[in-house]
């Protein structure tokens, strides 16, 4: 048995007796995550920190360039 099995079957463990139903969901989306070499299993909420800071940018700068072009035909558009 090698360790990452004998890591797998603690997290499964301690997942099973954790009260709180939002860290057993994140235990269930910790074990479905592809592991890229056991490299974001202990820092899980930074990545997620880091996508959500991503994906806010993102639709901030696709709002912004929306709104520029919707205010710019509504300018063109008589009244």
């Amino acid at each position: 048995m090698t360790h990452w099995m004998i890591f797998d079957r603690n997290r499964h463990r301690h997942a099973r007796f954790m009260n709180n139903p939002v860290q057993v969901f994140g235990q269930r989306m910790k074990d479905f995550t592809p592991d890229f070499a056991g490299r974001y299993r202990r820092s899980m909420k930074y990545w997620k920190i880091g996508y959500g800071v991503v994906v806010a940018l993102l639709l901030i700068i696709i709002h912004m360039l929306l709104a520029r072009r919707w205010f710019s035909l509504l300018r063109q558009s008589p009244p």
